[in-house]
């Protein structure tokens, strides 16, 4: 139990440096996308990436890439080597703009990000396989009539049952819910996407959101869409502690 603790920590830790150095909307997004896992090692671990990956070694996403350049991109994730160890190893290497062309900026900034997102993705399904490694006993047994009695009641009632359950169970949810853990399912739940612009098929660049996008560059290849959260996160956090029982 230790070693399996001490694993998905150390786990933890590269997803949080990774999260932190590819800028992946900081830290809402790690804890969101661990949310099964501890509360206290999910906070050790943003902690270490806090201190340990500074603003300057930050790798941001491009924001104005070509088609062509995003085929390129989507080609070569295609054929990387799908491991995490692979993966965080070349996450980790250095970015130097300076020794690339400028060609090839726009491309390698994309790709970083995307191979970010794809490892995430991937030590978030380890860390489930490591929770999931317990072994259940199941013992057959014999249904009494007094069983079979009880069935037929909880049949007879679970209509109400279920209509009880759909009003008190999401609060009992909530109140069980840590502050930290609430807040950002709450802060989540307020994010919406918008359109901002388009990408044509020749390449082009629109800021138009409608249906007229493109229309004297072959049509729309791929909408570009920004984020938005409606509530901030010290209003989500106000709105948590009144949900939460726990804090």
């Amino acid at each position: 139990m230790r070693a399996q603790r001490q694993l998905i920590q150390i786990k933890l830790n590269s997803a949080a440096e990774i999260v932190r150095r590819y800028n992946l909307n900081y830290n809402t997004y790690f804890f969101y996308k661990f949310l099964g896992c501890r509360r206290a090692q999910l906070i050790d671990a943003w902690r270490i990436a806090d201190k340990k990956i500074s603003s300057q070694e930050i790798v941001r996403d491009t924001k104005n890439i070509l088609y062509e350049e995003t085929l390129e991109v989507n080609e070569r994730l295609s054929e990387f080597d799908k491991n995490t160890v692979s993966i965080l190893e070349y996450l980790n290497s250095p970015f130097e703009p300076k020794k690339l062309k400028p060609s090839q900026i726009k491309k390698e900034r994309r790709f970083r990000r995307k191979l970010s997102e794809l490892f995430i993705e991937l030590t978030k399904q380890e860390i489930a396989d490591l929770y999931g490694k317990k072994n259940y006993t199941y013992k057959k047994k014999t249904i009494s009539t007094k069983w079979i009695q009880t069935i037929l009641i909880t049949m007879s009632i679970l209509p109400f049952l279920m209509i009880i359950g759909s009003i008190a169970v999401p609060r009992i949810i909530d109140g069980l819910t840590p502050v930290e853990t609430l807040t950002i399912k709450i802060h989540e739940q307020s994010k919406y996407r918008y359109r901002i612009g388009a990408i044509c098929r020749d390449g082009w660049i629109s800021r138009a959101t409608g249906r007229g996008a493109c229309s004297h560059h072959g049509g729309v290849s791929e909408w570009v869409y920004g984020t938005y959260y409606l509530k901030t996160l010290q209003e989500c956090r106000k709105e948590a502690h009144k949900l939460s029982w726990r804090d």
